[in-house]
């Protein structure tokens, strides 16, 4: 006898993002949002980096790559820190706790400055 599959809602892509979005700004916390935001800067001036490289030419192309690995570097600096910066209520030790991944990121944001 065929399996009959469970009903699903079909749902279009808009409403998918729109949940997606919603669940977001529902149940991130506020230092999660504020994170979040500086990721995106940080990919925004990589890309305005990239662009500006295409369209004046590449001189100084070490400069070009040190800012680029830079910005690559903050970034997954700040997933770190975005890792670390949970809700959960249970026991963390100091290697998990958000302190930590700030600490992280500030030690790594000096050293790459």
């Amino acid at each position: 006898m065929p399996k009959k599959k469970a009903a699903v809602p079909e749902k279009n892509f808009g409403e998918m993002v729109q949940d997606i979005k919603d669940n977001y700004v529902n149940n991130a916390m506020k230092r999660q949002r504020l994170i979040d935001g500086y990721l995106s800067f940080v990919v925004l001036s990589a890309i305005l980096q990239v662009a500006y490289c295409q369209i004046s030419g590449a001189f100084p192309f070490n400069a070009f790559l040190g800012s680029l690995f830079t910005s690559a570097g903050i970034f997954a600096l700040a997933l770190v820190m975005r890792a670390n910066d949970d809700d959960r209520d249970r026991p963390i030790s100091l290697l998990e706790s958000a302190f930590c991944g700030a600490a992280l990121f500030v030690v790594g944001f000096v050293y790459m400055y």
